[in-house]
């Protein structure tokens, strides 16, 4: 007879091995799952979502970073377009 309720501790396994949480985010294991405590500038289930994708400037010469939400830019091109000022 077995005893139910009980897991082996050979079945204990810790989902933070290897550490699936990316740039620097802390992982805390749980019962088959994990969670990720990200660190500054980044979010998402494994902290791969960076925050500031504008920093340092990913585009080339002569163009600006607009940075929107859930790290997702733009890259604009300074000298082909028009800026208007209100």
């Amino acid at each position: 007879r077995g005893t139910f309720g009980v897991v082996p501790p050979t079945l204990l396994l810790d989902d933070c091995i290897p550490n699936p949480c990316l740039n620097n985010g802390t992982c805390t294991d749980e019962i088959n799952d994990f969670s990720c405590e990200c660190a500054a500038d980044f979010t998402g289930p494994t902290c791969d979502i960076d925050l500031t994708p504008c920093t340092p400037n990913p585009c080339l010469v002569n163009e600006i970073c607009i940075d929107f939400e859930n790290g997702i830019f733009e890259c604009i091109n300074i000298a082909t377009t028009l800026l208007i000022h209100y």
